[in-house]
């Protein structure tokens, strides 16, 4: 499973849309068996849904996420999104 989570300056940021990268985590038998941060370089959206799918991320974990991109994710992929505040 594939993990990813929007990042600012290192730190986990609260919004989808305006997370500078995000870290991914992909986990194996429950353990983290490896990282990696995907910059989004200013990129809109779009391009971070595509990053996340070319990664194959199976779970987003962010504080805030608009309307249109949950139901554009919900529609090209089975990818769950855990809102956490």
């Amino acid at each position: 499973m594939k993990i990813a989570i929007p990042i600012k300056n290192e730190n986990i940021y609260q919004h989808f849309g305006m997370a500078a990268a995000f870290k991914i985590y992909d986990v194996e038998n429950g353990q983290v068996a490896s990282t990696k941060v995907e910059q989004t370089n200013g990129r809109g959206h779009g391009a971070m849904l595509d990053t996340l799918l070319a990664e194959n991320v199976n779970c987003v974990i962010c504080g805030g996420i608009g309307d249109r991109v949950k139901r554009v994710i919900k529609e090209i992929n089975d990818l769950k999104i855990n809102k956490k505040t």
